[in-house]
């Protein structure tokens, strides 16, 4: 673009591809233009991308196989959290059950306790627990909304 052999003050370089309007109005305004765009290149001052296709395969081949061990890594993730969901609804099960157990043994207690002829106040109190009883066994026995399984899939 600029060529420090060929510049000089008092000249103008004007491009050979110009029409000779270009040329006379060029010429007209003197050292007030400097440079001039090259139309041809230079073979030291190209650069020209280097390819390596071993290179770009074997870095499509290494992002391959991330992508396979990022799949696998997630699907045992997933199976993990599975089977531990899988085992919470399990245990919260058994769970209830054993609360259910523990609700009735204490119905019985409240039956116990107001038909024991303690009085006024242990009949109130039984009806009271067995009441509390029954209410608890209704609660935890009682259809809950679902939940919603999340597809396969879907994150």
């Amino acid at each position: 673009m600029f060529s420090p052999e060929k510049f000089s003050d008092d000249e103008v370089d004007v491009p050979s591809g110009s029409t000779s309007g270009d040329r006379q109005a060029m010429l007209l305004k003197g050292n007030s233009i400097l440079a001039f765009a090259s139309i041809t290149t230079s073979e030291e001052n190209t650069t020209t991308p280097e390819i390596h296709p071993e290179k770009d395969s074997k870095e499509k081949i290494k992002a391959g196989k991330k992508a396979k061990k990022f799949e696998k890594q997630k699907k045992r993730i997933m199976k993990k959290i599975e089977r531990l969901r899988k085992a919470f609804a399990a245990g919260a099960s058994v769970g209830v059950i054993l609360l259910v157990i523990l609700l009735i043994i204490v119905c019985c207690a409240g039956i116990c306790v107001a038909l024991s002829g303690g009085g006024a106040g242990s009949v109130i109190l039984g009806l009271l627990i067995l009441g509390l009883a029954i209410f608890g066994i209704v609660k935890l026995l009682s259809k809950k909304k679902k939940v919603k399984e999340p597809k396969e899939g879907a994150t």
